[in-house]
């Protein structure tokens, strides 16, 4: 499959309409000569069709495109009634994020592969067990068990160390499985948000009338579940407001009993592991897991740090507050309920209440769960999964649908400004995916329910939008208020979270392109909005990259500014450094990997804080480091002799190591404790 050329791609547009051709940009045609539908082009080969491109095994892309792909854009442009920009963004979208997944490239140079099959199989079995995995049981936490042993056998590879590697992570897929996809290419989205997408068009000539039956009962069903979740919440303030106190007595201050009162032991078993699943302690077992813990020893650890957090809290949260995330937290767990009636008959009235109002949203979850097999089951009939078809109907449907939550959110009133149109764009794609986990675990306004989609796409699964699109609002309006930016402008925006997403993934300053670097006094003052945005792990989480990677069609040089200027003799240097201020020799290998993998100076990410727990201490005058690698605990004497300062990620900024040590140990260690409390999901609500 030869990849479009020039010529071809020119005569496609030329054939279009004049007032749709301006959608079609240089930028797309970049994209295009990729190849990046390939895989689509191979199922649609696999189940017999388009052979007429098809000549001594060779394909015919030019005449693909200009007589197949651009007439069916056009027709869908037609049928949304949308801006013809939206729905290319949303094309370009879903093709472009298969040049970035090993799952959907071919194996061999020039080879076109399909997955559709077993796709469509997996996503079968998804539905068959969902509603069993929506209830946290006995049998289930068993078949959780299960499916981890195998997952951990066949799918973690162990590196040379005998260290599993880091990807792919078993519990961020438990903290969404069974979560039935619709794969179109590699746009992966439930069956109920494409049917919400699917009613954001102004005219749906292009679905059949039961999709657009089914996709009213979800919208009438997914109404009603945002309604019940806001009383629930109210009820749950009313409760947390009255057992603050008992809380902390019955659960902080004694927690270890508590947490295996409640179903959380100190091992890994069939009840722990029904229950883990979108709860802070799964967030916290999978960054040990991306660490290369086994599955077993992330939860034992995660539920070391669970216990810390409610313990110490580290971020100073008020006794309600800190009741409320614990109660939030465990709000489907029975035993937890049970436990704290046990131990405060007085709360067993509005406990009951609160309990009963559960019951209703959890008849309403069912419903969407039924609702969404229905929706599945119509979408594969009229083939609408892995095809051309598809594509070029629902991801133009899922891009109308980002549109218009972001027209809801920042248009309060139409808006005739040319520059808006840009402005949407540059933002709509970073609803695509989850937002990262442990900024979804501690939004106040969101409960988590495994195996549904308000657990994995929670902005482009509600009416209304969720944490992704509140946080991008919110820092455009602190960014407006202080006239940082006006009007619909949107690079430097773009750019200030490009530079908060590099730092978050351990980028530091003086690793940064110049255009960047410049911009770290107001990253440094929106910080607390901008943390919101990318979360602790930046663009290493996909609802991040993703809207990263649309401004690279916007934002001339974007692509190239998300690439680290590492200074490699001054990191080298810095690594020798570090292996000089240990008694005991350290493994070379992880230094690197774990301190400098993205910076010259060293770094303190999310990762190196879940595997080594730093603790500083002063002795003689001097500042220490006690870091624990591999079981072995190593002590790094007198820092300030080797280094001016450490990056903490997590605060996108360095702390200076320079002047009273003991004010340096207070100010590293709060730095630890504090990013500990992120990876749980309490962001914080100003600059450390």
């Amino acid at each position: 499959m030869p990849p479009l050329s020039r010529e071809g791609f020119d005569e496609a547009v030329g054939k279009l309409p004049a007032e749709i051709r301006p959608a079609f940009t240089n930028a797309l045609f970049e994209q295009l000569k990729q190849n990046p539908f390939l895989p689509v082009i191979a199922a649609e080969l696999q189940n017999g069709n388009l052979n007429k491109y098809v000549k001594d095994k060779v394909f015919d892309t030019d005449v693909f495109v200009i007589e197949c792909l651009f007439p069916m854009l056009k027709n869908s442009i037609n049928a949304s009634g949308a801006d013809p920009r939206i729905i290319v963004a949303g094309f370009a979208f879903a093709i472009s994020t298969t040049l970035r997944d090993p799952l959907l490239r071919t194996k061999k140079e020039g080879v076109a592969g399909s997955f559709a099959e077993n796709e469509i199989e997996l996503a079968d079995k998804q539905v068959a067990i969902q509603r069993l995995v929506r209830s946290p049981s006995l049998v289930i936490g068993n078949v959780y068990l299960k499916v981890m042993e195998e997952f951990e056998k066949n799918h973690r590879k162990r590196n040379e160390n005998g260290r599993f590697e880091r990807l792919p992570a078993g519990i961020s897929f438990f903290n969404m499985w069974p979560r039935v996809s619709i794969v179109t290419i590699s746009t992966e989205e439930t069956p109920q948000t494409l049917l919400m997408a699917m009613l954001a068009l102004k005219r749906k000539s292009s679905f059949s009338p039961r999709l657009r039956s089914i996709a009213n009962l979800v919208s009438v069903n997914q109404e009603s579940i945002e309604t019940q979740e806001k009383n629930v919440l109210t009820i749950l303030d009313g409760l947390a407001g009255k057992s603050a106190s008992s809380v902390q007595e019955t659960i902080f201050e004694n927690a270890n009993m508590a947490f295996t009162r409640i179903g959380f032991g100190p091992t890994l078993d069939a009840v722990s592991a029904a229950l883990m699943p979108g709860t802070m302690l799964s967030t916290y077992a999978e960054h040990h897991e991306r660490q290369g813990f086994s599955l077993a020893a992330s939860y034992s650890r995660a539920r070391e740090d669970v216990i810390k957090f409610y313990e110490t809290n580290p971020g100073k949260l008020k006794p309600v507050d800190l009741a409320r995330r614990f109660l939030k937290d465990n709000l489907f767990n029975d035993r937890m309920w049970n436990y704290l009636v046990e131990k405060n008959p007085a709360l067993a009235d509005d406990v009951k209440l609160l309990r009963l109002e559960i019951a209703k949203l959890d008849k309403l979850y069912d419903e969407s769960e039924a609702l969404g097999r229905r929706a599945y089951n119509q979408i594969i009939d009229e083939k609408l999964d892995i095809s051309l078809r598809g594509l070029t109907f629902l991801s133009p449907a899922l891009a109308v649908h980002a549109s218009s939550l972001v027209d809801d959110a920042f248009a309060t009133e139409p808006i005739k400004d040319r520059s808006y149109p840009r402005f949407r764009e540059s933002i709509m794609m970073y609803l695509r995916e989850a937002a990262p986990a442990h900024n979804i675990t501690a939004d106040p306004k969101r409960i988590n329910r495994i195996g549904l989609e308000n657990a994995s796409f929670p902005d482009l699964s509600t009416m209304s939008g969720g944490p992704m699109l509140g946080a991008l609002k919110d820092l455009r309006t602190a960014l407006v208020k202080d006239r940082v930016i006006t009007g619909w402008q949107f690079e430097l925006m773009q750019k200030l979270i490009l530079h908060a997403s590099m730092a978050a993934t351990g980028v530091d300053k003086s690793s940064m392109p110049p255009e960047l670097r410049k911009l770290a006094p107001l990253v440094e003052k929106y910080y607390a909005q901008l943390i919101r945005v990318v979360g602790i792990r930046g663009h290493n989480e996909n609802g991040v990259l993703f809207g990263l990677l649309a401004n690279d069609r916007l934002i001339p040089g974007f692509a190239k500014l998300r690439e680290p200027v590492v200074n490699e003799a001054k990191q080298q240097a810095n690594v020798e450094n570090m292996l000089e201020l240990s008694d005991e020799p350290l493994p070379e290998d992880d230094v690197r990997q774990l301190f400098f993998t993205k910076s010259s100076v060293p770094a303190l990410s999310a990762g190196v804080i879940a595997e080594c727990r730093p603790e500083f201490f002063v002795r003689d005058g001097a500042l220490n480091m006690l870091i624990t690698l591999r079981g072995q605990q190593y002590v790094l004497r007198d820092l300030g002799s080797k280094f001016n300062e450490i990056f903490i990620p997590a605060w996108m900024r360095s702390v200076s190591l320079k002047g009273d040590s003991q004010a340096v140990v207070e100010n590293l260690n709060k730095a630890m404790a504090l990013t500990q409390a992120m990876m749980g999901g309490e962001m914080p609500n100003a600059k450390p």
